[in-house]
């Protein structure tokens, strides 16, 4: 995960010079920055911190010596 985000800021950067130079404007590459927060935002809405991701399962005997 934080190899990802390392890459992705370190293409952010490339992507909004490009975009900058490109067009002449510092506000437009904002915008898909914009965007992904947002898809990001509405990603971590799903997430039920209730929910287990894996179930703990117990060995047979630690099962009965709990239950007994």
């Amino acid at each position: 995960m934080n190899t990802a985000a390392n890459a992705s800021a370190a293409l952010c950067a490339v992507v909004f010079g490009t975009i900058v130079g490109r067009f002449a404007n510092y506000n437009l590459p904002f915008i898909p920055v914009i965007a992904l927060l947002c898809v990001g935002a509405l990603l971590w809405m799903q997430v039920d911190p209730t929910r287990e991701l894996f179930p703990e399962t117990l060995p047979a005997a630690f099962a009965t010596a709990r239950s007994g």
